[in-house]
């Protein structure tokens, strides 16, 4: 199974991925979208593991400064909108955050059983109740563009990875692109 990560944090990815490789080992490969400026450190570490770097700036065609200056929450869509366009994953993937760190063993059946994956979900878009950062503004958008569609809006918000098919999430940037940007 591969895993997929949006870093800028070349040691705690690396930490993490050796939590990772202990307590999930049956994750094998891992795609980690990094500013260009940051892979020599990345390189260091991932020695001969299948870890594949791929620059922010060449994927999305955008400069470091221009991706520097979005927000945390159109940065992160920019990067996976353009990795998954790229077509930089396998078809079933794990998103994650550089940072989620494993605390014992995790098995693949909390993700799929090979057939149908298990989605997890935190809350309800339509009762977000924040309204002061980009992340809230997010939510909200997001709640009114699927709310629009006739679509669930159910969200996950947790800390830890989500099984993510390539398909799907194309659809969906799609379907959003059809309502907002």
């Amino acid at each position: 199974m591969q895993i997929v990560y949006l870093s800028n944090r070349p040691s705690v990815l690396r930490d993490t991925w050796h939590h990772v490789r202990h307590f999930m080992p049956w994750v094998d490969r891992a795609v980690v979208v990094a500013p260009a400026a940051r892979h020599a450190e990345l390189r260091s570490w991932t020695g001969d593991v299948a870890v594949t770097l791929v620059a922010d700036e060449d994927i999305t065609g955008r400069s470091s400064a221009e991706l520097g200056a979005l927000d945390h929450v159109r940065r992160n869509v920019t990067l996976r909108r353009a990795l998954i366009a790229a077509g930089g994953t396998d078809g079933g993937v794990l998103l994650s955050d550089d940072d989620y760190r494993p605390l014992r063993p995790v098995e693949p059946e909390f993700f799929t059983d090979g057939t149908r994956d298990v989605g997890y979900y935190s809350y309800e878009l339509g009762e977000w109740p924040g309204d002061e950062t980009p992340f809230d503004e997010a939510q909200h958008v997001t709640h009114d563009a699927l709310a629009y569609l006739g679509l669930p809006h159910l969200a996950y918000g947790a800390h830890m990875p989500q099984i993510m098919r390539r398909d799907l999430w194309d659809e969906a940037f799609e379907l959003f692109a059809t309502v907002s940007d």
